[in-house]
């Protein structure tokens, strides 16, 4: 049991101005705006014990959450936090208001096996929305004088990496390189109350977006989930990313396949899972709920929700997700895999919305929507910006009966003009 001796000022804010001003010089906080305590408990090797909001000597708000930490797994979460939620991204922002920062302090037991006090930021590609201008992950050692107590530990969290040499292994099939826990003899399993969810990732040279993907996937609160990588055959050092995390992906694979759909459909053969969520580069969960949150119940086939989107710009908004309208989106999906049993998805090199063709085709199952989002959705990818696929999504709805000839001319109409329309909308919004 972990009980580190630490100075109980009560809610002090004078002992809480110190300490903060100490982590940095350059903070200069000057007001402590409000304290409270940090609702996360037994995540991946920390919990929350408080946080506050603080002002620096330029009126800018910086909220600071503390957290007792006692593992590895605190410095794989630079680029993917607890906080990034649908309330905080999808924050109306005020153009008047003055920047607002965030700070993520973890406080080291000695079995984190940090050797001195860093910090490091969040690189400015990987904050997504608007709500805070920078992030900052510090890391210090205990025993430290703090101005609030830290709570005792009456267990140790059972989900800390696994210590294993896992090098990639170079298949006799020339072409193909893999690794991984199953690569180990290392395999999950459910549970009659929690069967196993496979989440599975399709990257092809996805470098610059893949880590934070990666982060937000082993990051999940629960355990009944394993994890699967296909790469087409990166040659962009997608592969040494995969290889960082090694330990806490169940299976990885680099080869040459036929694209998007023919790589899912290899995703789905390798899943161990009752149940499947495609989690792709670029995109993630919403939380470090996200899968939790999903019931698993036997009667249901499909659980969507509404879907977080943004894009290269910084431009955050609700995609609101109806099965009814035929408006769902693949990342926030978590269906059967006994779906697959007789189909899977057309692989075709002209095909690019195979997903919507294989929802189309289980219509008439028991869909559930979730009151929370599952997904944080990269409007940049493949089938949202690809006209082709906008154009076959329209024909299935036709040759469906879902709308007519004039309908869908329409519809081609109204996506020609939306990206002029949307720049033009934007810039105005810049001049408010």
């Amino acid at each position: 049991m972990l009980n580190y001796q630490a100075i109980d000022r009560g809610t002090n804010s004078a002992e809480y101005l110190s300490f903060v001003n100490s982590l940095d010089s350059n903070l200069k906080i000057v007001e402590i705006v409000s304290i409270y305590n940090h609702p996360a408990d037994r995540l991946r090797d920390w919990m929350g014990v408080k946080s506050i909001v603080c002002a620096n000597d330029r009126g800018e708000l910086y909220d600071i959450d503390f957290r007792l930490a006692w593992g590895s797994e605190i410095f794989r979460q630079h680029c993917y936090d607890y906080g990034w939620n649908q309330s905080t991204l999808l924050c109306p922002i005020d153009r008047r208001r003055k920047p607002r920062h965030k700070l993520i302090v973890y406080l080291c037991t000695p079995a984190a096996h940090l050797g001195a006090s860093s910090n490091r930021a969040v690189p400015a590609e990987f904050i997504i929305g608007k709500y805070w201008q920078s992030i900052h992950h510090y890391y210090l050692p205990l025993p430290l004088t703090l101005p609030f107590e830290l709570p005792e530990i009456e267990r140790l969290d059972n989900s800390t990496a696994l210590d294993l040499d896992l090098p990639t292994i170079v298949s006799t099939k020339p072409g193909i390189r893999e690794g991984g826990l199953r690569t180990k003899g290392i395999e999950r399993r459910g549970s009659a109350n929690r069967p196993l969810i496979s989440v599975i990732t399709v990257v092809y040279n996805g470098a610059s977006n893949l880590e934070q993907t990666i982060q937000s996937v082993i990051n999940q609160d629960c355990q009944n989930f394993e994890y699967i990588i296909i790469d087409g055959g990166s040659t962009d050092g997608t592969i040494e990313i995969v290889e960082k995390y090694a330990d806490r992906i169940d299976y990885w694979v680099s080869r040459r396949d036929a694209g998007l759909y023919d790589a899912m459909n290899r995703g789905i053969d390798l899943a161990a899972g009752e149940w499947l969520s495609f989690m792709n580069c670029g995109d993630f969960f919403a939380d470090c709920r996200s899968l939790s949150r999903v019931p698993l119940q036997e009667n249901v086939d499909f659980y969507y929700s509404d879907t977080i989107l943004y894009d290269g710009m910084g431009i955050i908004k609700l995609r609101v997700c109806s099965k009814e309208k035929q408006d769902v989106i693949h990342q926030s999906i978590v269906y059967h895999k006994r779906l697959h049993s007789n189909y899977q998805y057309l692989v075709h090199d002209k095909l690019s919305i195979s997903d919507y063709f294989f929802f189309r085709k289980y219509d008439t199952k028991n869909w559930c929507k979730l009151p929370v989002p599952i997904a944080i959705y990269n409007t940049e990818g493949i089938s949202v910006t690809n006209s082709k696929g906008f154009v076959q999504r329209l024909f299935v709805e036709f040759m469906a009966g879902d709308i007519n000839e004039f309908q869908m001319s329409l519809a081609i109409m109204a996506k020609v003009l939306r990206t002029p329309l949307r720049i033009i909308r934007d810039r105005l919004k810049q001049r408010r």
